[in-house]
């Protein structure tokens, strides 16, 4: 027997085209699920990528406050959270170097040697405000061409040649200064290969030039009196002390040496002792009896010279604080002056008044005057004009009345024309709490 079964062949290509249709749709919901689920998951991990991108090269541009917060799963946190470390520490480092550089920079700016870096060529990298004050503004020109001097080029090729410190005194004529430069070779120092060190000593040099002829002037005023006492003394001892009257006038003129050589003695202690302030004794006083103490003093000698010396100064003058010694004697000195360069029939006025915080005395006289080209070097220390050598004055008053005024923490000045007479002024400090003199 047999049994036959048949199914119309529409029927099975019905059935596989629902069969296809499913498997279609079903494979196009799961690739749209898995393309959905990826989105999601790459967006996860990327935003937290792209922030680090975005915070690594803001990072990179200067801007060290980057923080990135933490997601995106365990790795991308953790990769986060090491980034925020390094800038962390980025960020430490750096404020540290800018201090350093920051203090360096202080330290080098305040300064008062100038200092100065060369390359290997001998070009200027950097140079602070003390030797820009002696180079000029000088960055990025060659140290040579930046100093016009061939004394410090000079040294710099020694020093770039032999690779070993050389030094030198140089003067500036232009500046009228002294340096003491040195050029040191800099190891390690990336592109500077030399440091050069300008040491002012100009004001050294001043301290031993003024000494020089400090004791030039000791020397020259000594040796004139001891050479009228020794020529007195060997005509004496060859045969004029035999004859009374001689004998009675040379004596007189060793008695006048001897007491210039005693005055110049004291002036020139007084003068030490103002200097190293251990002569002012200060207290308060009333200024109008200290120089009324003075124009008394020398009433008699302006008597005699026929000249009138007049005080003119209130009495209510404000008190102040000074030695009542050494203003008096500054201002005897230069009233003895007045008197000594003003003709018969002058007149020699001593004027005190206060100028706001400044108590101004002023000894003014009808007399020769000064030259104006020698009036600046008056109160220098032995300086006499020609027309005072008749006088043989030690040139050491001025100079005393200049230190007294500073002592005291005030000034002198002067003021004179040629054949019309001078001015001379001392300007002390006034307390603020100054009581008027009675």
């Amino acid at each position: 027997a047999a049994v036959r079964v048949s199914t119309p062949t529409s029927a099975v290509a019905a059935d596989l085209r629902r069969i296809a249709a499913t498997v279609a749709i079903t494979g196009g919901a799961a690739t749209l699920a898995a393309v959905i689920i990826a989105a999601v998951i790459a967006g996860a991990v990327a935003r937290p990528l792209n922030r680090l991108r975005e915070a690594s090269r803001a990072l990179a541009s200067g801007a060290l406050d980057q923080n990135v917060a933490a997601g995106g799963g365990a790795e991308v946190a953790d990769l986060a959270a090491s980034f925020n470390e390094m800038s962390s520490r980025l960020r430490e480092t750096i404020d540290t170097l800018a201090e350093e550089r920051s203090r360096l920079g202080a330290l080098l700016n305040s300064s008062v040697d100038g200092l100065v870096a060369l390359d290997a060529h001998g070009v200027i990298r950097y140079l602070n405000p003390a030797a820009a004050a002696v180079l000029g503004e000088a960055g990025g020109r060659p140290f040579a061409e930046a100093a016009r001097n061939h004394e410090l080029a000079a040294l710099l090729q020694q020093a770039l040649g032999a690779s070993r410190t050389a030094a030198g005194t140089i003067h500036l004529p232009t500046r009228d200064t002294w340096l003491l430069a040195r050029f040191s070779p800099v190891q390690g120092g990336g592109g500077w290969a030399m440091l050069v060190i300008l040491h002012d000593i100009t004001d050294i040099r001043r301290a031993e030039s003024a000494r020089r002829d400090f004791v030039a002037n000791v020397s020259h005023e000594l040796r004139t009196p001891l050479a009228g006492i020794k020529a007195v003394v060997e005509t004496l001892r060859d045969g004029a002390l035999a004859d009374p009257e001689a004998s009675v006038e040379f004596l007189g003129r060793v008695d006048a040496e001897v007491d210039r050589l005693v005055q110049l003695v004291e002036e020139l202690l007084q003068l030490a002792r103002i200097e190293s302030g251990t002569a002012l004794r200060v207290t308060d006083i009333a200024p109008r009896e200290v120089l009324a103490g003075c124009v008394d003093r020398f009433s008699h000698m302006a008597e005699r010279s026929g000249v009138a010396l007049t005080l003119n100064a209130p009495a209510n003058l404000p008190r102040i604080q000074a030695d009542p010694a050494q203003l008096a004697q500054a201002v005897s000195n230069l009233v003895h002056n007045a008197l000594k360069f003003t003709g018969e029939g002058g007149e020699v006025v001593v004027t005190a008044a206060r100028d706001g915080e400044e108590l101004t005395i002023s000894v003014r006289d009808s007399g020769s005057g000064i030259d104006p080209a020698e009036l600046p070097r008056i109160f220098e220390r032995f300086y006499v004009v020609d027309r005072a050598r008749s006088t043989r004055g030690t040139g050491l008053g001025l100079a005393i009345v200049k230190h007294i005024a500073r002592a005291h923490g005030g000034s002198v000045e002067a003021i004179s024309t040629l054949g019309r007479g001078s001015t001379f002024t001392i300007r002390l400090p006034v307390p603020a709490t100054a009581a008027t003199s009675r």
